[in-house]
């Protein structure tokens, strides 16, 4: 964790009380910090193909609406349309300044957007629903079709079904190797 100062911000309680175990982000942090906190992801890692992002936000509950505090959860876990319906009302909130958001190159709705355009231009992959991530239906493209440019070589898996020297089947069935 980076902070502009050497030592950490100053904290209220001790970390334990930070947050309820299992559930929602509830703003428990950011009440019991003293000063900003910015929170920061990644979206994309662990898709065999397509885009890697990292972002970091700050949050400010007070002006924060009541629906993304609802709905807001880790994107594996929304529909393509609650993170579609997620991302406008963010946006919405960065124009009223109830949040600032700084993203490396695109968000998850966009990670969604260029997987689906990249599913026309590559049909078989499955990437309109796949997003890029680990399907048989993916793997057996990767059989049929090949690797393409928009696979991570640098992902050992794919590299070693490149290389030959891993069944994909493996990879998919989680066959430890």
């Amino acid at each position: 964790m980076f902070f502009a100062s050497a030592t950490p911000p100053a904290l209220a309680e001790p970390l334990a009380a930070w947050h309820k175990q299992g559930s929602m982000p509830d703003f428990a942090l950011e009440h019991r910090c003293k000063g900003l906190v910015c929170g920061i992801d990644e979206a994309g890692r662990g898709p065999l193909a397509g885009p890697v992002v990292a972002a970091a936000v700050i949050l400010y509950p007070r002006r924060f609406p009541k629906m993304l505090r609802d709905e807001l959860d880790d994107s594996k876990v929304l529909t393509r349309q609650q993170r579609e319906a997620c991302h406008g009302a963010l946006r919405r909130c960065v124009e009223r300044g109830a949040a600032r958001i700084g993203v490396g190159a695109a968000s998850v709705h966009e990670i969604d957007r260029i997987m689906r355009g990249l599913a026309l231009r590559y049909p078989g992959y499955g990437w309109e629903t796949n997003v890029g991530y680990a399907t048989p239906e993916h793997g057996d493209a990767i059989r049929r079709l090949g690797i393409t440019h928009h696979h991570r070589l640098s992902f050992a898996p794919v590299r070693l079904v490149a290389e030959g020297e891993l069944p994909l089947l493996a990879v998919l069935e989680g066959v430890p190797l």
